[in-house]
């Protein structure tokens, strides 16, 4: 069963998810948190707490940052994930309107399946050990955009900072080949894999995980 939550996302915008995706019968199922939720303050406070036993400074964080496509044969813990979302939620949006929402993908099948979403530049995710779509309410904000790249991006350096490597893949804005040979765009793809609603559109994937040493 696939392994995939939804977070900061309305529930009167973003229905409850439940598709069978034959023949692997995934079942979706979303985790609806809002940023004044009593769970995303306690994550915060334990992520609070952790920095002040001083994990890494700022600018180590950017310095380090770099994208990571090898990946260690090593499990996310997922209150690990989850914190890193919690921070990504922190991120400044348009009007405060909070218009971006993740979802996280740990099934090893289903991410195998969004690693084939392109020809070329994403296959290396198959040896993720989480891949999280980051997505955007283009109904709620026509800012969307760039809300969702600076929660991409924050979630990205708060996986830096619990010593986690990351890659950002493009979904927005690309076609499934470059020489047309697969018919279809990339966010198409996730959309139907995942069972995206309309009026939530997918800027990126983030693959997550302990970066292996290079060969």
């Amino acid at each position: 069963m696939a392994k995939i939550g939804c977070q900061n996302c309305h529930p009167r915008r973003h229905g409850r998810i439940n598709t069978d995706n034959s023949p692997k019968n995934r079942k979706l199922t979303k985790i609806l948190t809002r940023n004044t939720s009593e769970t995303h303050h306690n994550l915060l406070n334990l992520q609070r707490q952790k920095l002040k036993r001083h994990q890494m400074e700022f600018n180590e964080v950017i310095l380090n940052r770099h994208s990571a496509r090898r990946f260690a044969d090593k499990p996310v813990d997922r209150a690990l994930v989850d914190q890193l979302i919690a921070l990504a939620q922190t991120a400044p949006s348009s009007k405060n309107c909070k218009s971006s929402g993740f979802m996280v993908v740990e099934d090893p099948d289903t991410i195998k399946a969004l690693s084939q979403m392109r020809t070329s530049g994403c296959a290396f995710m198959d040896k993720a050990p989480v891949v999280i779509v980051v997505l955007g309410d283009s109904e709620l904000s026509d800012m969307w955009v760039e809300n969702s790249s600076i929660s991409a991006t924050f979630l990205q350096l708060a996986a830096t900072a619990n010593g986690l490597g990351s890659c950002w893949v493009q979904v927005r804005g690309r076609e499934r080949s470059k020489d047309g040979s697969v018919p279809g765009t990339a966010e198409d793809y996730v959309r139907q894999l995942l069972g995206v609603r309309d009026g939530m559109s997918i800027l990126c994937l983030i693959a997550l995980g302990y970066e292996a040493p290079a060969e």
